[in-house]
């Protein structure tokens, strides 16, 4: 079995399909499938999916290039009752994008 540690299904692309996405990437060996949040909205999205489907779990976090656009308490405290969630898994979204600028 396989597993997914890095999907974004929160993603536009997905959302009128995600349920597709989540069976066909199943039939093709995935087992489980973390998906991850970038800052605290998309973090929600990641947990309310993975509370969605049971081989689904969720990483919740700010991507670096989201953290210019936050209130530090505000995200301690969001992630401090994110990760108390039992679909959540794992903290921190440390992408290392460098196909776009600082």
């Amino acid at each position: 079995m396989l597993i997914d540690t890095h999907a974004h299904l929160d993603f536009d692309e997905y959302k009128y399909d995600v349920r597709g996405v989540i069976a066909r990437a199943y039939d093709e060996g995935v087992g489980h499938i973390l998906t991850v949040g970038v800052n605290l909205e998309t973090s929600q999205k990641c947990i309310e999916l993975a509370h969605s489907y049971s081989n689904v779990y969720a990483a919740v976090g700010i991507h670096p290039h989201e953290a210019s656009q936050v209130k530090p308490r505000e995200v301690i405290k969001a992630i401090e009752d994110y990760i108390r969630e039992e679909k959540v898994v794992a903290l921190g979204e440390v992408g290392l994008d460098y196909y776009r600028g600082l």
